[in-house]
């Protein structure tokens, strides 16, 4: 039986796959996920030629 922590982790990955492209997934592993942004920006100033926006990552309770 999956665990809930597994069932909410594999829901959230569903939804922020949805978002892939434009965004693209730099780490896709079991536990973890995260999309990345890249394209080149200012921020403040500053230039950037990627920007995290958002990840997952499964722990053991």
């Amino acid at each position: 039986m999956e665990s809930d922590l597994n069932i909410i982790f594999s829901t959230l990955k569903g939804l922020l796959e949805s978002y892939a492209p434009p965004l693209v997934a730099k780490k896709d592993l079991p536990g973890a996920y995260d999309l990345w942004s890249l394209k080149d920006l200012v921020i403040a100033g500053r230039k950037r030629s990627e920007i995290y926006f958002a990840g997952l990552v499964l722990y053991k309770t």
